[in-house]
């Protein structure tokens, strides 16, 4: 799985993909991660089970929207296919 937050900056809100640490971005995402007729593609560094990520989203909850220290935040262009898209289509 992946975690993803999205938070208000200046006016208008800012995606990223959260990571355990900063992605070789010379390079494009290698991995796929898959649900119903969806597909998001990312870093290595930013692929978590559902016991690595749940503490995560706890912090998330009980801090005010902001992930655990340590943790890399990379922008996703919702606008780029490669990021999300259906699948079958690019």
């Amino acid at each position: 799985m992946t975690v993803e937050m999205r938070r208000l900056e200046g006016d208008g809100y800012v995606q990223y993909a959260v990571g355990t640490s900063e992605p070789d971005v010379s390079m494009p995402p290698s991995d796929v991660i898959q649900w119903a007729e969806f597909r998001v593609h990312v870093y290595p560094s930013e692929v978590f089970t559902a016991a690595t990520a749940g503490p995560i989203y706890d912090h998330y909850l009980a801090n005010g929207s902001t992930v655990p220290a340590g943790l890399h935040l990379r922008q996703v262009d919702l606008g780029r296919s490669r990021f999300s898209q259906r699948r079958g289509r690019r």
